[in-house]
């Protein structure tokens, strides 16, 4: 297995090439990530291991409704494009992220 070819994959489907030579670090100082590419940062984490079941306890917690909805897209491009399993827990979902 190419772990560089999954690396790609994962970091295409979870849009995150603009974030490649950023670190990580904290965005109320001004430096790093946005929260809601963090978010998605820490399910690419698991998904280079190529899990068949994805568990996910609030992923928008601490996001407004945009970043919100971008880490739902991406967990729903995820879970088709792997075929996983997806389970996730959201408190109070707007119509259009449970959509």
């Amino acid at each position: 297995v190419d772990r560089q070819a999954i690396i790609d994959k994962v970091v295409k489907m979870m849009e995150l090439e603009d974030y490649l030579d950023m670190l990580i670090g904290r965005e109320q100082d001004g430096e790093g990530l946005p929260k809601h590419a963090r978010k998605r940062v820490t399910i690419a984490v698991q998904l280079v291991t190529l899990p068949k079941i994805l568990f996910c306890d609030e992923p928008t917690t601490g996001l407004g409704t945009s970043s919100a909805n971008i880490v739902m897209r991406a967990l729903r491009r995820v879970t088709d494009k792997l075929n996983l399993i997806t389970v996730i827990t959201i408190h109070q979902p707007s119509k259009h992220i449970w959509d």
